[in-house]
C-alpha cells in the first residue's frame, strides 16, 4: 500500500509529494520578530532534503509571516531559515524535518 503525503495548492498544482520517501520530524521551533533566524544541525540533512512547515491558523496570519524574501538553505548537515520583514509582535511555531 502506498504511503506518504501529497499537498496541492488552491489551483490544484502539486506542491509537495513525499509518497516515495519516509518523512522524519526533527523538531519544533519558535520564530519571532526578535529572533527570525533558525539554524538546525542534524546528520539527517546529509542524505535527505530538509523542509519546514507552519501549523495552519488563518490565511491572513500565514501571509503576514511568509515573504518571497525568506531564505531557506541546506548545506551539508545544516539547515538554515531566515524570515525577513516579519511584522511587529510576530511569533509562530514551525516544524522542521527531512524527507
Amino acid at each position: 500500500m502506498p504511503q506518504g503525503v501529497q499537498i496541492w495548492d488552491a489551483t490544484g498544482a502539486l506542491q509537495l509529494d513525499v509518497t516515495n520517501r519516509i518523512t522524519t520530524f526533527i523538531g519544533s521551533y519558535t520564530i519571532t520578530k526578535a529572533s527570525p533566524n533558525l539554524t538546525v544541525t542534524n546528520n539527517l540533512f546529509l542524505t535527505n532534503t530538509g523542509f519546514f512547515a507552519k501549523p495552519y491558523t488563518t490565511a491572513a496570519s500565514f501571509s503576514n509571516m511568509y515573504s518571497n524574501e525568506n531564505v531557506e538553505k541546506q548545506v551539508g548537515n545544516t539547515y538554515t531559515l531566515e524570515f525577513k520583514n516579519l511584522p511587529n509582535g510576530a511569533s509562530f511555531t514551525i516544524y522542521v524535518g527531512v524527507y
